[in-house]
């Protein structure tokens, strides 16, 4: 099974961002003020800013 896409909802925005590209080097592929996404070979990880924290929300191949 492959994940197509991961979207994730956080209150961190700009900490998480500043970790996958500046810390780990990971090349942003789209971004706005309210959110980023990274492409990690066949997934999109989709980080979205939130008031609160949320759990992931999955798109299964389909």
């Amino acid at each position: 099974m492959l994940f197509e896409e991961v979207k994730l909802h956080t209150a961190r925005l700009a900490e998480i961002k500043h970790f996958y590209r500046d810390t780990l080097g990971l090349k942003v592929a789209a971004d706005s003020d309210t959110s980023f996404t990274l492409q990690i070979g066949c997934t999109r990880m989709i980080f979205v800013h939130s008031e609160t924290e949320h759990g992931p929300s999955i798109t299964l191949p389909g």
